[in-house]
């Protein structure tokens, strides 16, 4: 059944609401997620309102689609190149080329940063915005153009699976209650057209009825869907509560809070208290024992200290569900990426009894770990181990667990990118009584440094070496905010807890996400590839955030405590040598292939290599070519497969006369499917009256047709068939010469059948033409 345009329209832009609110589940993803949701809607109106009209024009599904293709090239052209494009809109080689660099850097923004992507990576959002486009035109399809609209699930799917294994956050159930009832309002409209189409039309009433003259009424059809798609609706919701394999599914995710974490929401005293009572304690007594291959086993921890109250540097509540067990593999550290080199190693340790804590030892980040006894379990944003029950655990523990060292240097940290906006606005929190001069000191130390790494590195050199400070354990413990002030101006005399501590609150206060970490510093070799941990080897640290590598270990501790600072806050960053040209300072060092490709789409730099760019025309020209030819071939493949010698006589004539429709339909004779095929016959036959030899072949082929539909089953002979198919070769060429010769041609390279639905308007009572469409000719018209 034909539907007019504003009913194509309705149901198009209800599938595009459906699928736009299922987007805005991928707000985590990235930064500013408006900066992609409005061009995606903009586009997706326009791919909606293209399907509308040509499948009101009764065009197929795949020239609707040809269509909206189009449509949605020209859009994206203009969003991602509209200065370099003609006229703003008309794609050229070079808008092609920064159409290409735009969406290569944003694909691997999206691909290798940790989510959400910062909005200063260029072509993010562009990428993001073609993904969503995409999917909304799958959706548009399925719905729409091929009426399939339970199957329009699996796109939908696809935008809500990408979230869940992306993001730590779980599903937001407004979102998903939103789009599920879209979505059941798409059921209705279809199923209802459905209903609908089995009724027949009275002309001058516009309603339906039925094979028993019953008025069919489809409100009545939509209200009935809508209850049931409400229903399943309201299941889908209800029933994964008792689901145990569902639980935290739905939530806000895992941050900084309370946080039920199965029921268990612990937060434990601050390490920090007891730290120099264990410094300086006059018995040295052992704590943990280790056997590893690795090559540095220094820096263990055992807890991390992220929220910063004003008095004291603590651990954030702890979100320790059962399904986070010390048991089996890890997952992948907070912002480290897949692609980051490093070397793993075995480690078999054991807790002894002497020591009576919360948190399990564990070097950082892990890949898997298994022990023996204890219920240990980690939280998704820390990964340290904390006792599930926030229960002191005492005796004999031996464990084991691989863990993995990333190959960290200073190129890579002073390179990387911004942190996401969730990780600055979580770790760079400060109170707001914070006394001015510790903002003001930093500023004044790493202030003018260009990027985060060297603003660590000055803060951690100024601890370190040029501040003028001293460590020692002659100070009372503490790390308040007067505290810090008064460490950082005039005391300058401290141990490791206010070293780390005021380094991350100044780093703080630079906007470099940063937090303290406590635990043990540098093991007594006791044999081959055995440690000794002890009381005096406890030792607190600050951990920054970088883009691409996640939290990075500083020392600002002096030698005389730590020995030599990371090797990474060694490293000398290239030096700048004069440019023989400009006289200007130019990097002597190679630069990182991902910056170049980033600097070169955020700048629109089309020095791209020769090679690459020589093929750009080639490639579109003949893209150019495939497209125009697609048509063509398209008819080609239908004629032979119609004209195949096909040895069931109901088969070939269905497709003897479907090809000689399609040719009248290229050229534009329109073809009445309300007419029988004797009458289709009797007025072709009037069209070429000129030429009487022809019409006992036609004659021949009315027959066969009418007999395969209408009468007994039968066989046919081979001779006959090679005699009916050259049947509808002579009257295709016939046909042809009754028409302009531009017609010809013009349907040559474009047939209209294959944009047409050939045969697809019903017979309905009371119309004399149910093919409304207007035609050029007739069949039987005089000329």
């Amino acid at each position: 059944m034909r539907r007019p345009l504003v009913v194509e329209l309705g149901v198009a832009l209800l599938a595009l609401a459906t699928g736009w609110v299922a987007l805005f589940a991928w707000h985590g993803l990235i930064e500013e997620p408006g900066q992609f949701l409005g061009p995606t809607l903009l586009g997706g109106l326009l791919v909606a309102g293209t399907g509308a009209v040509a499948r009101a024009r009764r065009l197929t599904w795949y020239a609707a689609l040809g269509l909206q293709l189009a449509v949605l090239s020209l859009f994206v052209n203009a969003q991602l190149a509209s200065a370099q494009s003609w006229w703003h809109v008309v794609p050229t080689r070079a808008s092609l080329e920064r159409t290409g660099q735009l969406l290569a850097a944003g694909a691997e923004a999206l691909g290798t940063q940790y989510s959400p992507v910062p909005d200063n990576f260029p072509g993010a959002h562009e990428a993001l915005m073609l993904c969503a486009l995409g999917l909304l035109l799958m959706l548009d399809l399925l719905a729409c153009g091929l009426g399939r609209v339970p199957l329009a699930g699996l796109p939908l799917l696809v935008i809500w699976v990408i979230p869940i294994s992306l993001l730590d956050a779980g599903l937001n159930v407004l979102l998903f209650v939103l789009t599920a009832l879209l979505f059941v309002l798409l059921l209705a409209s279809e199923q209802t057209r459905r209903v609908l189409e089995w009724g027949r039309s009275v002309a001058g009433r516009g309603r339906r009825y039925d094979s028993l003259d019953q008025f069919v009424s489809g409100s009545s059809v939509r209200s009935s869907a809508v209850r049931i798609g409400l229903l399943s609706c309201l299941v889908a919701l209800v029933v994964p509560i008792f689901v145990p394999l569902a639980h935290h599914r739905f939530g806000t995710g895992n941050g900084p809070g309370p946080g039920d974490g199965n029921g268990q929401s612990i937060t434990i005293s601050n390490p920090l208290v007891d730290l120099r009572r264990d410094l300086v304690r006059p018995d040295e007594f052992p704590m943990l024992s280790v056997r590893t291959d690795a090559e540095d086993p220094s820096y263990v921890r055992l807890t991390v200290l992220d929220d910063f109250t004003g008095s004291a540097w603590r651990p954030s509540a702890r979100d320790l569900p059962a399904a986070q067990s010390a048991d089996g593999p890890m997952p992948d550290p907070p912002g480290l990426l897949s692609t980051v080199p490093g070397r793993t190693s075995q480690w078999q340790l054991r807790l002894f009894a002497t020591f009576a804590t919360e948190w399990l030892p564990t070097p950082y980040p892990l890949r898997s770990i298994d022990v023996s006894r204890g219920d240990w379990r980690y939280d998704a944003r820390t990964l340290d181990f904390a006792e599930g029950h926030g229960e002191l655990f005492t005796g004999d523990l031996d464990y084991r667990l691989t863990a993995f060292t990333p190959d960290v240097n200073a190129i890579a940290l002073d390179d990387a990118f911004l942190p996401p906006s969730s990780v600055r606005e979580a770790m760079t929190v400060l109170p707001r009584n914070l006394p001015s001069v510790i903002g003001r000191t930093a500023e004044e130390i790493a202030g003018e440094e260009p990027t985060n790494y060297q603003k660590a590195l000055a803060l951690q050199d100024w601890f370190r070496d040029s501040g003028g400070f001293t460590y020692s354990l002659d100070r009372a413990p503490g790390s308040g905010m007067q505290a810090l002030a008064d460490f950082i101006t005039t005391d300058k005399v401290g141990y490791c807890e206010q070293f780390a501590a005021a380094m991350a609150v100044m780093g703080r206060s630079l906007d470099i996400p940063s937090r303290v970490v406590v635990g043990f510093l540098r093991p007594q070799q006791t044999g081959d590839d055995t440690y000794l941990f002890t009381s005096d080897d406890l030792h607190a640290w600050p951990e920054m955030f970088f883009s691409g590598i996640g939290w990075v270990r500083f020392e600002p501790t002096p030698a005389a405590r730590t020995g030599a600072a990371p090797s990474w806050t060694t490293e000398q960053l290239p030096t700048l040598a004069p440019n023989p040209a400009t006289g200007a300072p130019e990097s002597t060092a190679p630069k990182d292939a991902r910056a170049d490709r980033a600097a070169d789409a955020r700048n629109g730099n089309d020095q791209q290599g020769g090679s690459d760019r020589a093929l750009v025309p080639w490639l579109g020209g003949a893209l150019l070519l495939l497209l125009l030819a697609m048509p063509r071939l398209v008819r080609d493949t239908q004629r032979r497969r119609r004209l195949a010698a096909d040895t069931d006589p109901r088969a070939a004539a269905a497709g003897l006369w479907a090809e000689l429709q399609a040719t009248a339909v290229d050229l534009g004779i329109a073809w009445h499917p309300e007419r029988s095929v004797r009458q289709t016959g009797r007025a072709l036959v009037r069209r070429l009256r000129s030429r009487p030899e022809l019409q006992a072949s036609l004659e021949e082929l009315v027959r066969f047709v009418e007999r395969t539909r209408y009468g007994r089953s039968f066989e046919a002979d081979p001779e006959t068939l090679r005699r009916l198919r050259a049947t509808v070769r002579t009257w295709s060429a016939a046909l042809t010469g009754t028409v302009p010769r531009s017609r010809a041609r013009w349907a040559r390279v474009f047939p209209r059948s294959v944009w047409s639905r050939l045969g697809a308007a019903p017979v309905v009572e009371g119309s004399a033409r149910p093919d409304n469409r207007r035609s050029d000719e007739l069949v039987g018209a005089r000329r």
